[in-house]
């Protein structure tokens, strides 16, 4: 075994940055590698163009030592889905776990000090083995899927309300076989578990790139902003409902929508509105967040720390989004850091409303928050002292 060499368990692989998953594991892989990890990735593909073509990005080479890549097959995918059904086991559990992973793990685990687990999605690779384990919970699924269960429709609604109790309950179970565990918020932390004690997990944020804080506006518009993973079900449906119930009430404003893989219940909705713009990709979206005038963030579905708000406050924008969302967020202000609102009413009385003084004092603050409380230096100095508090 080799010291100071961390193998990290992924479910997917860690880039381009388009989605809060990746943003996370490559920014925690960047800060490990940052404090003198050598930092191996193991992760999961269903096809090789997920990866092969940024192997050999900078943002890769230079963070990881080794890559392990491991595929899931479709029959695969299947056949674990139909075992959790039959086992009466959540389908996070099983979803991503393959016998090829399972054997490769084993025989290359002897050279590692310790093991990350992105996810409760990956711990079946390592429910087994004997190493010094660090779950990674991000949010707690739980606690996202006790609202979720009440609100998703179709399909997804029998999904949350068949996973609820099964991934509550495993959440629990997994932190009696790490080491330690992170966790992006004290609310996420408190719902698994339910006021009792547990110094096991300590708390560890999304967080943004200092780089943020430099943009300048580059021209005055009248835009409002969207940015997220298009076919995550939170974010289809928070951009539906914007559109759907909010955008018809508001006055004056252009909608612009940023994010990858688009549904086609988007692409549909907004057929022929000329002020609603569907940017889809877009390799730097900052600018565009930075010149815009608002920034919306309708997530009616979801737990955790939303990475949408952190980068738009980070920028300096006015971000307007739920109460809920913002219960995370340590120290926040509602009404000084962020705009956040009860009620479908109000976010179209906001909208409406709001005028320069409002925004200029909030995108002022907004920025500062995020300096204060939510950058990558502060998470990387907190994870090193962590990581000692261990050897």
């Amino acid at each position: 075994m080799e010291r100071n060499k961390i193998l990290y368990l992924a479910f997917r692989f860690p880039f381009p940055l388009t989605d809060g998953y990746r943003l996370r594991v490559y920014n925690y892989c960047k800060c490990l590698k940052n404090i003198g990890y050598n930092v191996d990735l193991f992760f999961i593909y269903e096809n090789e163009e997920e990866y092969v073509d940024f192997l050999e990005k900078k943002e890769i080479q230079n963070i990881f030592n080794k890559i392990i890549p491991i595929k899931l097959t479709k029959f695969e995918k299947v056949k674990n889905l139909l075992k959790s059904i039959l086992k009466q086991e959540s389908l996070q559990e099983n979803i991503y776990i393959t016998a090829n992973g399972k054997k490769k793990l084993v025989d290359n685990l002897k050279e590692y000090e310790k093991v990350i687990i992105s996810y409760i999605r990956m711990y079946k690779y390592v429910e087994q083995i004997e190493k010094y384990k660090i779950l990674d919970y991000a949010d707690s699924l739980a606690y996202h899927y006790d609202k979720a269960r009440y609100e998703a429709k179709g399909l997804w609604k029998l999904i949350y309300n068949y996973e609820y109790s099964k991934v509550k309950k495993l959440e629990k179970e997994v932190l009696k076989n790490v080491n330690k565990a992170m966790i992006t918020s004290k609310i996420d932390r408190d719902y698994i578990l339910e006021r009792h004690i547990n110094k096991k997990i300590e708390i560890f944020s999304q967080a943004i790139d200092g780089k943020l804080f430099d943009y300048k506006k580059e021209e005055e518009n009248n835009n409002i902003v969207f940015i997220g993973k298009l076919d995550y079900y939170p974010n289809e449906d928070a951009i539906l409902y914007f559109i759907n119930e909010i955008f018809p009430y508001i006055k004056n404003y252009k909608l612009q929508i940023i994010g990858v893989n688009p549904t086609e219940k988007i692409k549909k909705i907004i057929e022929d509105k000329e002020n609603i713009e569907l940017l889809g990709y877009v390799e730097n979206p900052y600018q565009i967040i930075k010149n815009s005038k608002l920034m919306v963030a309708p997530i009616r579905i979801g737990g955790g720390i939303q990475n949408k708000i952190l980068e738009g406050m980070a920028l300096g924008k006015v971000v307007i989004t739920f109460l809920d969302r913002i219960k995370p967020f340590e120290n926040i202000v509602n009404n000084r850091d962020i705009i956040a609102v009860k009620s479908t009413k109000e976010y179209i009385e906001i909208l409406n409303n709001i005028d320069q003084d409002k925004i200029n004092y909030i995108e002022e603050n907004s920025q500062k928050y995020i300096k204060e409380n939510y950058t990558w230096i502060i998470i990387q100095k907190k994870l090193e002292k962590f990581l000692k508090l261990n050897q």
